[in-house]
């Protein structure tokens, strides 16, 4: 069985647009910083973390036991951070 899981802010699992980030690269730290302001508490909801635990909630529903878990670009970083709080749950 594969199960593909959006992480949470991305695909269809309500994903952020932020126009402040369209174009250039310049002056991050401020257009960072007018986002955070607009997103509200929900800023301190979409992080790694979440995302992690968002996963183990996925496989407890499915009833999973161990898996083989892959991720591309930042889904890497999402898959460490995974692996880090539950290591219990890979097999690879």
């Amino acid at each position: 069985m594969q199960i593909l899981v959006d992480l949470r802010g991305t695909g269809r699992s309500g994903a952020l647009d932020c126009p402040a980030f369209h174009d250039g690269v310049g002056g991050y730290i401020a257009r960072a910083r007018r986002r955070a302001l607009e997103l509200g508490a929900r800023r301190d909801s979409d992080g790694t973390g979440e995302a992690a635990e968002d996963v183990e909630d996925v496989l407890r529903a499915l009833g999973a036991g161990q898996i083989d878990l892959y991720g591309d670009s930042y889904g890497t970083y999402a898959a460490q951070t995974f692996a880090y709080r539950h290591p219990e749950r890979l097999r690879s």
